[in-house]
């Protein structure tokens, strides 16, 4: 074989090559995004076993999102908590999701049908402080996990006991010593 006839066979195997390893980086790259919405929805899936552990937790505000596969509105509060967890609320909110076609015992339990659904369910140390139902966009759903938030900070700031009729709270002991005296002195 003639060493230009070579040159031109080695040039397109090296081609060849080349194309082969780019599909074959570009396959690799795009297979997390093909599953990815799967993976996703089942980031905050739990099951019936995890259910109460999760209501229970303490040091946050527990929401579960009840929801119904295919519900357009359940998929869209799916979408918005995901954002909303990593945007704002990291630690501060546990979050947790069932379909209430698969757990229907839970779904009873919170009090959500086919006709309801989706719902988020509120928790704080096992109690439902509340529930959302709709609209289902980013701003009120916000709202009203900041509204949860601040329900729950309040209760455990220093004057978070509400006032007993009848009773007068203890004045503060000043262990510095020194003279406190009111704005009006």
């Amino acid at each position: 074989m003639p060493s230009d006839r070579k040159g031109a066979v080695m040039r397109a195997l090296f081609t060849l090559g080349v194309v082969a390893v780019a599909v074959g980086v570009a396959f690799w790259i795009g297979l997390p995004s093909w599953g990815s919405d799967e993976v996703e929805k089942k980031e905050y899936e739990i099951t019936s076993e995890d259910i109460e552990a999760l209501r229970n937790k303490s040091g946050c505000v527990v929401l579960i999102h009840s929801h119904e596969e295919d519900n357009e509105d359940s998929e869209r509060t799916q979408t918005i908590l995901k954002e909303l967890k990593v945007e704002r609320y990291e630690d501060l909110v546990e979050m947790g999701e069932y379909d209430i076609e698969k757990l229907p015992e839970e779904a009873k339990k919170e009090g959500v049908t086919k006709e309801n659904a989706p719902q988020l369910s509120f928790y704080i140390e096992g109690t439902r402080v509340g529930d959302y139902r709709g609209p289902w966009q980013k701003e009120p759903v916000q709202r009203k996990i900041d509204e949860v938030l601040r329900g729950y900070m309040e209760r455990i700031g220093d004057d978070w006991r509400p006032p007993v009729p009848g009773m007068e709270r203890m004045k503060e002991s000043n262990p510095t010593g020194l003279e406190i005296r009111s704005a009006e002195e």
